[in-house]
């Protein structure tokens, strides 16, 4: 009956390592690839960005060029300047690293509480 508790104490004190093994892997893989997630997103919406200078200009262009070809009146379509979605993705980088931070202390407290039960049963045994 002893050996079995001691056992079952065993398992969970391995289990609760790996918990804590699985946070410190999250940490060290997951915080690199937001960074590279993110910067990339954010060259993407730079080109998009200078795409749409670049189309807004030949517009200006145009409109230039049909007003002094004598045409009365050419309106220019608006066109609205979209917010950047990489600003959410940085709030992401910037809270993601801090939830992780967060899980650590309670994976490794898990640990040790379950650790020190193991402790005592091996006590109350010897």
């Amino acid at each position: 009956m002893v050996n079995h508790r001691l056992l079952a104490l065993n398992n969970r004190v391995e289990q609760a390592w790996n918990a804590v093994d699985v946070q410190r892997k999250r940490r060290h893989e997951l915080i690199p690839q937001l960074v590279e997630w993110v910067k990339g997103y954010q060259l993407h919406e730079m080109r998009l960005d200078d795409r749409r200078i670049l189309l807004r200009n030949e517009q200006q262009i145009a409109i230039g060029e049909v007003a002094t070809a004598g045409i009365a009146s050419v309106k220019a379509p608006k066109v609205a300047h979209s917010e950047w979605r990489a600003d959410g993705l940085f709030q992401v980088l910037h809270e993601e690293p801090i939830r992780t931070e967060e899980k650590m202390p309670l994976a490794r407290g898990d640990y040790h509480d379950i650790f020190e039960d193991k402790n005592k049963q091996v006590d109350q045994v010897a």
